[in-house]
């Protein structure tokens, strides 16, 4: 088991990448949301648990932020073609 601190990871982290761990994370989970809005058989509710969003309207705030649109604007225009 690897014991490290949270300002060590951060630096760590920092010193290697261009991002913050934070937006790392947020960065990952948009990219797995689109992959998961592509495919039509997991609900917008069920995709925001997943990637562990407390409530699909947070999952919504950020997917728009991160993309500037909605997850279902986006799954529709992904789905249409």
């Amino acid at each position: 088991v690897w014991r490290i601190s949270a300002g060590h990871l951060m630096r760590g982290f920092g010193q290697s990448s261009v991002e913050t761990i934070h937006a790392h994370v947020q960065r990952t989970r948009i990219e797995r949301a689109q992959a998961l809005l592509a495919k039509p058989d997991r609900s917008i509710k069920e995709i925001a648990h997943l990637l562990g969003f407390a409530t699909p309207s947070s999952f919504a705030v950020a997917f728009r932020k991160a993309r500037g649109q909605s997850p279902t604007g986006f799954r529709r225009q992904v789905l249409r073609g």
